[in-house]
């Protein structure tokens, strides 16, 4: 026989899916990996993961015990950030933020102003028990905290509960407030972001060389299977008949078996959009979000102190009586119920911002119900053209283009459930939350590239924030089919490569 026709013919079908199963073989273990740890993470909402349902429900403020003038808070703590009105602890209190650590709070009562002692583990037990039915394990005082929470906290109470979960609490020793829960689903979430971001140290390291490596590859091996996969479609389509003599023939198929069939099913359903996954992986591991300074932006649009002039409503119209008087009794005119009265101190004690929450959220991007107001207790509501007037006059920035409002913050910055302004201008645009005047982003070419990769990666078209979606949970499932079934077939053909190149005595 002639050697040209005994020798194999090349086409493009059996060398993409030669290569397919080549580069599969060296990254395939961590495509069931990511499909496994991927299924899990958005299968389960992260509020669960996050414990947010063992929080306590904030209660109404009685206003009538605010007594203590905040004028003298102020003085008391010049280095306050913050300090709200809340019902902590089971009793009326101002909660004092500090500079050095806002993390770290004192609390004061509400009537008197005295300093609160901290709590003690009797008091902590008190209030846990209100949190879950389940008996408490063990109370432990922290002067450090563990691993699984952040570091920023420090001198806290872990609760533990007597459960199958083991639910842990851990509570601030000042204000008996939980900062962190974690629970069995926790640990396994956490286990498994390691894992899927192949950073086996602290898991917070995206960028590591190992991951961009099994990226590149996993791209390079999916691409090479998707090539294969058109070729075989497209030769079932159009090759399924043959001419042999002037009569019609069907070619004999290959019998698949149904694991195969199987990989391939799946391969239909979530191919490309495995492709979008590396895609947009491999982009947000090799390239940082550049975060890049704005000085010429206020941290709030309400505030002047970073602009020189006032940006408060009916500011003149403030008496010195009402500024030296200046305490909650200018609560006791509104008939809102309130969760919590926050004060911002500022400089300029006339530029003082009070928030007054009518709910209480977990995180800043949830929906809050605030109104805002100044020093003097007056609102501060702006227009579109009030601002951009303002905007005109304060600044001298040639590239300031306008100011929109959005009643859907979802509608600029991907989960935000707020209302916003957005200040644009040539190259950039800030967003400012309609309720505070707090700066939450400023929106450039850096952040667009990387909000883009973001969204396409957790699939997040509608921009609500959030990877629990029923379509990602079947695509995921999808993935974990696809790459099972590749791995047996990969493992299979390893197997037989091996046997038959044995050596086997005579």
């Amino acid at each position: 026989m002639d050697k040209t026709h005994s020798a194999k013919r090349f086409t493009f079908s059996s060398f993409w899916y030669r290569w397919h199963k080549r580069f599969m073989l060296l990254v395939g273990w961590q495509f069931f990996v990511w499909a496994l740890t991927g299924l899990y993470m958005v299968s389960i909402n992260i509020h669960v993961i996050h414990g947010e349902t063992y929080l306590p429900k904030p209660s109404n403020l009685d206003l009538t015990q605010f007594t203590y003038p905040i004028n003298t808070l102020h003085t008391r703590y010049p280095d306050a950030v913050a300090i709200s009105a809340e019902f902590l602890r089971g009793e009326q209190v101002f909660k004092v933020k500090h500079s050095i650590n806002p993390y770290a709070a004192t609390l004061v009562s509400a009537s008197t102003g005295e300093t609160l002692p901290k709590l003690t583990a009797t008091q902590i037990k008190e209030i846990a028990v209100t949190l879950s039915t389940d008996p408490i394990r063990e109370i432990r005082f922290l002067d450090k905290a563990p691993k699984e929470v952040s570091s920023r906290y420090t001198n806290v109470y872990q609760v533990t509960f007597d459960r199958f979960d083991d639910l842990t609490l851990y509570m601030h020793e000042s204000t008996g407030e939980v900062v962190t829960v974690r629970h069995l689903w926790w640990r396994i979430f956490d286990v498994f972001w390691r894992l899927h971001i192949m950073d086996y140290d602290d898991g917070e390291n995206i960028h590591n060389i190992l991951l961009k490596f099994v990226a590149v590859v996993g791209f390079i091996a999916v691409g090479m299977g998707l090539g294969t996969l058109y070729f075989r479609l497209r030769k079932q389509q159009w090759l399924r008949l043959k001419v042999h003599k002037g009569k019609i023939q069907k070619i004999k198929q290959a019998r698949l078996k149904h694991w195969q069939k199987i990989h391939k099913m799946s391969a239909c359903v979530v191919g490309v959009q495995m492709m979008i996954w590396l895609g947009s992986g491999i982009y947000l591991s090799f390239i940082p979000l550049a975060i890049k300074d704005y000085p010429n932006l206020p941290n709030n649009l309400y505030r002047s102190n970073s602009i020189n002039t006032s940006y408060l409503a009916n500011t003149d119209a403030t008496s010195p009586q009402t500024l030296a008087a200046l305490s909650t009794t200018l609560l006791f005119g509104v008939d809102t119920e309130f969760k919590k009265v926050t004060w911002q101190p500022a400089t300029n004690f006339q530029e003082t911002l009070i928030q007054w929450h009518s709910t209480a959220t977990k995180h800043p991007y949830q929906k809050n119900d605030i109104t805002l107001t100044d020093s003097a207790g007056m609102p501060i509501s702006w227009s579109k053209a009030d601002l951009e007037n303002r905007w005109y006059t304060l600044t001298s920035d040639p590239d300031f283009t306008g100011i929109t409002f959005h009643e859907e913050g979802k509608d600029v910055l991907r989960g935000e459930e707020n209302s916003i302004w957005e200040i644009t201008f040539k190259t950039y645009s800030a967003i400012y939350r309609a309720h505070s005047g707090e700066r939450i982003r400023v929106l450039d070419e850096y952040w667009d590239w990387h909000d883009l990769m973001l969204k396409l990666h957790f699939m997040d078209y509608p921009n609500n924030g959030s990877f629990n979606s029923i379509w990602n949970i079947i695509l995921a499932l999808s993935a974990l089919i696809l790459s099972i079934t590749g791995l047996r077939f990969s493992i299979r053909k390893w197997a037989k490569s091996i046997s038959q190149n044995a050596y086997i005595p005579r």
